[in-house]
């Protein structure tokens, strides 16, 4: 996006821009880039406007949508201009043309009246192909951290359809019933169907390619979480994954702080205990109910893998093997799966039971909970605890404590749920970050040695979908706790773990030092307004800091509002000499 001005005017009204649109708060009478995917909120003084620039890519088809979020607006005006006389005025909120060559312009201002007041204007591209900044969206898998953080936002998500299968797009509040407003546009950016206030939308796509589905509040706009997903025929027919993430020592859910560079999402906690691991699921595409039991069990006499199956990038507390080491005085930790993959291998199989111990119903047996007011979570929901995504038929806890805490750094954990009928649904993962955001980030190098099940075989468990029995497990595993040894000191630690029947060890690689030249993301000696905008999506989170280490200019983990003014300033300013090339 480009604005009307050149030279140091230019780097400092774009700069000035992207913090707006930051903190969400646009100046009146200021000439603004609208950056895809990116709401702006302003507030209109008492018959003023507001002139937003925009440069969309040749043939890509925009669309613009704003929204009166004070009451006392009432309809905006919006007023699209371009080259060779190209204009649209409409007071339906709504924009929609092929973009061209040239600069645009877009004015917003009060249709009737001067009361002046607040509202949300949001640009978004729904071609398939150049401009669409829209979340992709994975078969039968919900994105985390979907909601409505600005009244009046507009979320776009891309589906990839094949063209030939029927789909179906299912959206709904995380915390109330009903659902958001959704849009569907095909490829070349034509609607498809009616927009709807429908929790479940079926589609029958004429041609293959990126559709875009725009997501907006379902009449006033506000602040809400939703969730949305999608099915075809080439999904995994087993429940969805709802919601996957920790909670803090009160039960209070985490937000995440980010997504790491393939998109998972990054929940921080200063220390590797005191939270919980909570995974919620509801029926996939088949419809059966999701299975109960985290630990194996018997059905008919035949014995059933867990239903709930978690594994782990490094290992938790000590990594000891041994399964189900969670009572005195048999404490011992949890191993790393490495690679990182659910296979029918013994070690694999062994790190799912173990991991499967941890969770239970709030009873001590290792169940899921069903009845949402038995949640583990507190959430602003009715009577406190309650499951996180209403919509969640299922919420499995797991309690991290001290003898199997998290270790400092980074740790991708992936779930996967099956339903009573054994079919699993798709994979989810998550990145758990302990300690300080800047501190390093640990990758394990581990050597699992295959190991086998405890001789002594624990009585089986029953599911929790078998009427009037209670599955209770006693294991207690033939192998001994080991007696780690760690080396955690200097700025590139090395942790040697060597519990009985595997060896591991993790080594820390120290992050990329502080840039002298705040925002230079690419070591060129000068700072883009391409760098302020990567710089202000790693901000609002739809990026990583590892795309960009120098825009953290104070080394504290995180692209902040101070950050980004001292990007600027390098934009105008200009680098030091010596880091010019």
């Amino acid at each position: 996006m480009r604005g009307g001005t050149r030279g140091g005017t230019t780097v400092l009204a774009a700069g000035l821009a992207l913090l707006t649109a930051l903190v969400r708060v646009a100046p009146a009478s200021a000439q603004i880039p609208l950056t895809c995917g990116v709401p702006v909120s302003s507030t209109l003084p008492p018959g003023g406007a507001d002139v937003y620039s925009i440069d969309a890519p040749p043939g890509a088809s925009v669309l613009i949508q704003s929204s009166a979020v004070s009451s006392t607006l009432g309809p905006l005006r919006m007023r699209l201009t371009g080259p060779n006389g190209f204009s649209i005025d409409t007071a339906t909120g709504i924009i929609q043309f092929t973009a061209r060559a040239g600069d645009f312009a877009l004015q917003v201002s009060q249709l009737n009246g001067n009361t002046g007041g607040t509202y949300t204007v949001a640009l978004n591209g729904v071609s398939g192909g150049a401009g669409n900044c829209g979340l992709p969206l994975s078969c039968g898998a919900t994105p985390d951290g979907t909601g409505f953080t600005v009244p009046g936002e507009v979320d776009a998500f891309q589906l990839n359809l094949s063209g030939d299968e029927d789909v179906q797009l299912k959206v709904n509040y995380l915390d109330i019933p009903g659902a958001p407003y959704v849009r569907l546009f095909a490829p070349d950016g034509t609607p498809v169907g009616p927009g709807r206030c429908a929790g479940t939308i079926e589609i029958e796509p004429d041609t293959a390619g990126i559709y875009t589905a725009l997501v907006s509040a379902c009449g006033v706009p506000e602040q809400r979480a939703y969730r949305i997903e999608f099915y075809d025929e080439s999904c995994a027919v087993g429940p969805t994954i709802t919601h996957f993430g920790l909670t803090n020592a009160m039960g209070v859910p985490l937000p995440r702080i980010g997504v790491d560079a393939a998109g998972r999402p990054i929940y921080h906690q200063m220390f590797g205990q005191g939270m919980s691991v909570v995974v919620e699921a509801r029926s996939g595409a088949n419809g059966r109910r999701v299975g109960g039991s985290t630990v194996p069990y018997t059905v008919g006499g035949v014995e059933q893998d867990p239903d709930l199956q978690v594994i782990l990038s490094r290992a938790l507390g000590d990594g000891n093997p041994a399964i189900c080491d969670i009572t005195p005085d048999n404490l011992g930790g949890v191993p790393a799966t490495v690679p990182l993959a659910f296979t029918d291998t013994q070690p694999v199989i062994d790190h799912i039971d173990d991991m499967g111990c941890r969770f239970d119903d709030g009873q001590g047996n290792p169940l899921g909970r069903r009845d949402t007011t038995e949640a583990c979570t507190r959430t602003d929901q009715a009577f406190g605890y309650s499951f996180i995504d209403r919509a969640s038929t299922i919420q499995y806890c797991a309690t991290i404590a001290s003898a199997w805490a998290f270790p400092t750094g980074d740790t991708t954990v992936v779930a996967r749920v099956k339903d009573v009928l054994g079919a699993f649904g798709e994979s989810r993962e998550i990145v758990v970050r302990i300690g300080d955001l800047a501190s390093p980030t640990i990758t394990p190098t581990v050597t699992p040695t295959p190991t086998k099940k405890p001789t002594n075989t624990p009585p089986s468990v029953l599911p929790s979908d078998t009427a009037t029995r209670t599955p209770t497990r006693t294991r207690t595993p033939t192998r001994t706790q080991a007696s780690p040894t760690a080396t955690p000191t200097g700025p590139t630690p090395t942790a040697t773990v060597t519990p009985s029947g595997s060896t591991a060890t993790a080594t820390a690689t120290a992050t990329a030092p502080v840039s002298s030249c705040p925002g230079d993301c690419d070591g060129s000696g000068m700072v883009s307004i391409s760098e302020l905008t990567r710089l202000v999506n790693i901000a609002v989170g739809l990026g990583d800091l590892s795309e960009c280490p120098a825009g953290d200019a104070n080394g504290d983990g995180l692209i902040a509002i101070a950050d980004l003014l001292q990007a600027v300033n390098s934009s105008l300013d200009g680098c030091p000499a010596s880091l010019r090339r």
